[in-house]
């Protein structure tokens, strides 16, 4: 799969959107913490959840790469 990374990367639209995948990294990472003491199927639906959000709002602000990443 190629991927097409511009030379130049705009960063006006992820500043729109850079406060909420700060915070459902954050969720994501205690979720984590979480599932290594007490694993359950509905701590793990929850860090996927949180990690299908900021990989959408990279996918919403033209960076796929970060995207594929996570």
């Amino acid at each position: 799969m190629a991927i097409d990374i511009p030379l130049e990367l705009d960063s006006g639209p992820i500043t729109w959107v850079k406060a909420e995948i700060d915070s459902a990294l954050y969720r994501a990472l205690a979720g984590l913490e979480q599932l290594r003491t007490h694993p359950t199927t509905e701590g793990r639906n929850s860090v996927r959840a949180e990690l299908h959000q900021v990989s959408g709002a990279f996918e919403l602000v033209g960076i796929e790469g970060l995207a594929i990443l996570v």
